[in-house]
């Protein structure tokens, strides 16, 4: 009787295993960190050109004030993906938006389009402006 019982919690225990498996290779990847953690990466990635901040805003958004360097590409425009598979695969990618929502599904978007060390800001620029880091806009 114990075996039958065995038997039957270890396919669902099998089933959450293999899903968890799946997951991994994407969040391996990627990955929130911290407003340290980010200025860390910007000063060991500064000047090198496969280092990409990349702002998930609305341009309006993006107009009012970004992480110095970043490039403005829109998560909900319809030529996002696009836009991100013409990007270098092998660069170091950091991600940001306004709170976070739209950088987990980002995450999940450069992980599965294969992009290798994606990270996203946690917090979003929120957090950023709250820190008392600075934000510039676009030149005129």
């Amino acid at each position: 009787m114990v075996f039958q019982y065995a038997r039957s919690v270890s396919f669902p225990v099998l089933a959450v295993l293999w899903m968890m498996l799946c997951i991994v290779p994407v969040s391996a990847a990627a990955s929130f960190i911290s407003i340290e953690e980010v200025q860390e990466l910007m000063a060991a990635e500064q000047g090198k050109e496969d280092f990409l901040i990349i702002d998930l805003r609305i341009d309006r958004e993006f107009e009012e004030g970004h992480i110095e360097g970043a490039r403005s590409i829109n998560y909900y425009d319809t030529k996002f993906k696009r836009m991100v598979l013409e990007l270098n695969r092998d660069a170091t990618i950091l991600l940001y938006c306004r709170r976070g929502i739209q950088s987990r599904m980002a995450l999940r978007d450069f992980g599965k389009w294969g992009f290798s060390k994606v990270y996203a800001l946690k917090g979003g620029v929120d957090a950023w402006v709250e820190a008392g880091l600075p934000l510039v806009r676009p030149e005129s």
